[in-house]
């Protein structure tokens, strides 16, 4: 029996080359199975385990790899990715080449040798429901342009990204939230597992992804000007040393809002039909392919 299952989103990347690429891995490494709708890697995934699959690689973007690692919580099996997205956010974080080939080289050689490791997962409590994330998930102006993203249907990448958020800016109105019992408006709250947004914007250079913490990155109301060099610090890894940040580190958050609060988890939108959001951490919850 073969251990590794390829669980692919077919949309993502270049699917000619890839596909050829695919066939020889299930010919000769692994089995491959194509998604076919939203959060369809998740079903996949749990009929994996059940199916006796060791290892499960997500071939895709920051969703489908989302997805998967949901369904392979607290369980035996380890994850594995072949980055296809445009951010690739907990793929860069766990050094999985950016490089189709050489990346599939380093998840056999973890297979053969049974290379893992356990990170933590965070995650978000509203209501009855919850949602777990892996990298980043927040709420303020990067949470207002992952659904202005998800509105226009607009092609990923950070030329994109870079693009709404300049337009968004000028008429973006702060929220006003009570976090941890303390008033705020703020441009921006990020909850971090992880270093990195994706695309090698670091937003908590601090973070550790298996310290059992979420790191929080708040970004201050700032002037135009200022927002020029949180950008530039964002790629030079040095975000938290700016006036208009501040940082800390725990294991449970709440934000409570008058309005019902709009948030992203893992660049993933979602708007929260409350106005209490319980943000905590899931230390050493996940499996994943040692490949640094």
């Amino acid at each position: 029996m073969k251990q590794a299952l390829f669980i692919i989103n077919p949309k993502a990347g270049k699917q000619g080359r890839n596909l050829q690429i695919f066939q020889e891995l299930n010919v000769n490494f692994g089995d491959c199975i194509f998604t076919e709708y939203a959060e369809h890697a998740t079903i996949l995934t749990k009929k994996a385990i059940q199916d006796g699959y060791k290892f499960i690689i997500a071939v895709g973007g920051d969703g489908t790899v989302n997805e998967i690692s949901t369904a392979l919580l607290h369980t035996n099996c380890a994850l594995g990715i072949v980055p296809m997205g445009s951010g690739n956010g907990l793929a860069r974080e766990l050094r999985f080449s950016m490089n189709l080939e050489n990346c599939i080289l380093q998840i056999k050689n973890a297979i053969e040798t049974q290379s893992i490791n356990l990170i933590d997962a965070g995650v978000l409590n509203f209501g009855s429901e919850k949602k777990y994330f892996f990298c980043t998930a927040g709420i303020g102006f990067d949470a207002h342009c992952a659904g202005i993203f998800a509105q226009k249907n607009s092609k990923r990448g950070l030329r994109n990204y870079i693009k709404i958020a300049c337009q968004e800016f000028w008429n973006y109105q702060y929220p006003q939230i009570k976090y941890n019992g303390q008033e705020k408006t703020i441009f921006s709250l990020t909850f971090a597992n992880a270093k990195q947004f994706g695309n090698n914007a670091y937003i908590a250079p601090e973070a550790k992804i298996n310290d059992g913490f979420l790191n929080v990155t708040e970004i201050k109301k700032m002037p135009i000007w200022a927002s020029l060099f949180i950008i530039w610090r964002l790629f030079k890894q040095t975000i938290h040393l700016s006036s208009y940040v501040k940082t800390n580190k725990d294991k449970d958050f709440i934000l409570e809002s008058e309005q019902k609060i709009v948030a992203h988890y893992d660049g993933e939108p979602l708007q929260i039909n409350y106005n209490q959001l319980k943000i905590s951490i899931l230390a050493l919850s996940l499996n994943v392919l040692n490949v640094g």
